[in-house]
C-alpha cells in the first residue's frame, strides 16, 4: 500500500512518529470523525516489502534502509568494539523489523506501579485494555484431541511459569507479519481525518505560554529536504521512540538541565554532510553508576533470594 502524502500543515493532534504506539494513538484519535490527526514519520512506508511481510525475513531489515542504524561509539570494556541498536526508520516503526516476539508482563510488574502512588494503573484496571489489543489463535493443545506427555505454559493462561514464554506475533491465516501497520495503520489510513507525510524528520517542538501553564504548539521539521513548521491547535504527541524522544525533548530545551553524566560532540570532518562524533558518556558520573547499579539484580542476586518471595514475578497473565 502507498501512503497518501498529505499537504496539511496545521492539525488538532500532531503525531510524531508513526511507529508502534504512534500509530495506536492516531488509530484510537481518528475514531472521533471530526478530529484531525497528523502524523510525521521519518522513514517511508514498507507495507509492500516482503522483508516486512514474511516473518522469517526479519533480520534482512536489521542495518538497512528501515534502520536509524544506531551504533554505540568504541568503548574500551568491548575491546574497542561498536555495538548496533537497531530502531524502525519506517512506517510502523521497530514493529515491523522485530523478531514478532510478543512478551506478556506479570501481574506482580503491573500492580508495582500502583504502588508508586497511582492506584488506578493496577493489574485489575489495566488488564481488560491487555486484553482489548491483541486476539490469540488457538493454541496447539487446544487443536489437539490426544493427550500428549509434553507439558508446556501458555503465556496466557494466568499462571504461565518459565523465563522464555512467549507467543509469536504471526497471523495465522495470512502467514504474515502481524504488527503496528495492519492492526492500526490499515485502518486508520482509510480515514479521511487521518493525515500522513512520510520522510518528515523532526528537529524542534514549539511551546507557548498560556495561564494554563506552557503547552506544545507545533514542530519543525525537514520534509523530503525541506524546512516546514506544523501547528497544532490541541496536543503534540511524541511517539518518535527510545532513542530519538529524549533527543527531541533535550533539543527543544526539556531535559535534565544539570546532568551529572555529560557527553562531548566532535566535529571531526569539513564535510557538512558527515556526521559529528557524539559520545554520550552515558554512566560515565560515579553517581549515575551507583543509582543504576543499585536496581541492577544478577542471576547469583536472584539464586540467594528465597524462591517464595520471587515467584509472583513471574506468575499471572491473562
Amino acid at each position: 500500500m502507498t501512503s497518501p502524502q498529505d499537504s496539511m500543515t496545521q492539525a488538532h493532534y500532531i503525531v510524531v512518529g508513526g511507529g508502534t504506539s504512534g500509530l495506536v494513538v492516531a488509530n484510537r484519535l481518528t475514531e472521533n470523525p471530526d478530529v484531525h490527526i497528523l502524523v510525521l514519520e521519518a522513514g517511508v512506508n514498507h507495507n509492500d516489502d516482503p522483508r516486512v511481510q514474511v516473518p522469517a525475513f526479519w533480520t534482512t531489515l536489521l542495518g538497512s534502509e528501515a534502520d536509524w542504524q544506531y551504533r554505540y561509539v568504541p568503548k574500551p570494556g568491548l575491546g574497542g568494539r561498536t555495538i548496533s541498536e537497531p530502531q524502525g526508520k519506517l512506517l510502523r516503526g521497530s514493529s515491523a523489523i522485530n523478531c514478532q516476539s510478543f512478551i506478556a508482563p506479570a501481574q506482580a510488574e503491573i500492580d508495582s506501579w500502583a504502588k508508586l502512588g497511582n492506584n488506578n494503573w493496577d493489574w485489575t484496571a489495566l488488564s481488560p485494555y491487555y486484553k482489548k489489543f491483541y486476539t490469540l489463535f488457538a493454541t496447539t493443545r487446544q487443536r489437539n484431541s490426544r493427550t500428549s506427555s509434553l507439558r508446556m505454559t501458555d503465556p496466557f493462561s494466568g499462571n504461565s511459569t518459565g523465563g522464555y514464554s512467549n507467543a509469536a506475533t504471526v497471523d495465522i491465516a495470512t502467514k504474515t507479519r502481524s504488527y503496528a501497520g495492519s492492526a492500526y495503520g490499515v485502518p486508520a489510513l482509510q480515514r479521511p481525518n487521518f493525515h500522513l507525510i512520510t520522510g518528515a524528520t523532526v528537529h524542534k517542538i514549539f511551546f507557548e505560554d498560556t495561564s494554563g501553564g506552557v503547552i506544545a504548539t507545533g514542530v519543525l521539521a525537514t520534509v523530503n529536504g525541506e524546512i516546514k513548521q506544523f501547528t497544532a491547535t490541541m496536543e503534540v504527541i511524541l511517539a518518535a521512540g527510545v532513542f530519538n524522544t529524549p533527543k527531541l525533548l533535550e533539543k527543544s530545551g526539556i531535559g535534565v538541565f544539570h546532568p551529572f553524566s555529560r557527553g562531548s560532540t566532535h566535529i571531526s570532518s569539513s564535510n557538512i554532510d558527515d556526521a559529528p562524533d557524539i559520545d554520550p558518556r552515558f554512566l560515565s558520573h560515579p553517581a549515575d553508576l551507583e543509582i543504576f547499579a543499585r536496581h541492577i539484580q544478577t542471576l547469583e542476586t536472584l539464586r540467594q533470594t528465597r524462591w517464595e518471595a520471587k515467584s509472583p514475578r513471574f506468575l499471572p497473565y491473562p
